[in-house]
């Protein structure tokens, strides 16, 4: 632990540690059971890991029975993402080409991100003339980039200095073993009818029926009907004509892609990254889910970390008898 000059003062194995990162997570942490009392700014860090963070506020609590805190703050994966990719004046978007590693230095300049942070200087992959989403934040910028070329984004810490690095994503196909215990959900009927509210009140208000076929296409024709029909409505009370059309077949367009996703519950203690893919396979029911680790779960207790991955991924229809 260091203070916010980056100073270390204190090495400890008591105290408990709840974070999470990834992508659709809060990337944040909550910090507990320490004796000695820290301020906000403060670094923490598993010496070796990337799990740590700088502490945004603390939470004292009294009961008749004790005094307790908690502390709270981003991940290290938290920080990049508070940051926007700003496109130069009079530029529409941010375009890189090179080495992964050399722009991530680059992306961290033109953010203004110093100290704690730096970033390797091994060579890595490359990308040419990869375009930034238009004011993405800088942490789903490097991962979609990381991404494209088959890399993960890597953070180590030690002795408060961060150090960011593409390394390749592993990708475990089928050797975790057939005696894996997990769970798989199947998204196999989306929502295929969507009643799209706009503008107006009672019978004054704007209404657009959208359908989606049995092959995922929107448009105003329904052609599921009975137990294959699946409705929904959506409220967009601002607005109306193409836009409230367009954004309607968005949202149905949205819940198509949705179609045989898969979400797999894998057991803690895996030693999976984020970025990283797995694929499982079931002989007995002839399903195949492929999934992608987007998110991780860390427990720390008195030095014992336990990490729960989070996926998000697809079946592979040809599979499924």
């Amino acid at each position: 632990m260091a203070d916010a000059s980056g100073v270390k003062w204190l090495c400890t194995e008591d105290f408990a540690l709840d974070m999470e990162f990834g992508a659709d997570l809060g990337n944040d942490f909550e910090l507990s059971g320490l004796r000695e009392r820290i301020a906000p700014g403060s670094l923490i860090w598993c010496p070796g890991t990337e799990y740590g963070g700088v502490v945004d506020d603390d939470s004292p609590t009294h009961t008749r029975a004790s005094d307790s805190i908690s502390y709270h703050g981003r991940t290290w994966h938290g920080v990049l993402a508070g940051f926007v990719v700003h496109p130069d004046s009079g530029k529409s978007h941010v375009v890189e080409s090179g080495d992964l590693n050399a722009i991530t230095a680059r992306l961290l300049e033109r953010c203004g991100i110093g100290a704690p942070f730096s970033v390797t200087s091994e060579e890595s992959a490359s990308v040419t003339s990869w375009q930034v989403s238009r004011y993405a934040d800088l942490y789903s910028a490097l991962m979609r980039m990381y991404a494209s070329v088959g890399m993960r984004l890597a953070i180590t810490c030690d002795d408060g200095s961060v150090r960011l690095a593409a390394v390749p994503s592993v990708d475990w196909g089928q050797s975790l073993g057939s005696d894996l215990e997990w769970t798989a959900t199947r998204n196999a009927r989306p929502v295929n009818h969507l009643t799209v509210l706009g503008k107006g009140e009672g019978t004054a208000r704007e209404v657009v029926e959208l359908y989606a076929d049995a092959g995922g296409n929107v448009s105003t024709t329904q052609t599921l009907f009975g137990l294959d029909h699946r409705g929904d409505t959506y409220e967009l009370t601002s607005k109306e004509g193409d836009e409230l059309a367009s954004a309607g077949r968005s949202k149905l367009a949205k819940y198509q892609q949705d179609r045989n996703s898969a979400k797999a519950t894998l057991p803690a203690g895996l030693g999976v990254s984020v970025g990283d893919s797995a694929t499982f396979t079931s002989a007995a029911y002839g399903v195949r889910p492929t999934v992608s680790v987007t998110g991780l779960v860390v427990n720390v207790e008195r030095g014992v970390a336990t990490v729960t991955p989070k996926t998000d991924g697809k079946f592979e229809e040809e599979d499924i008898d």
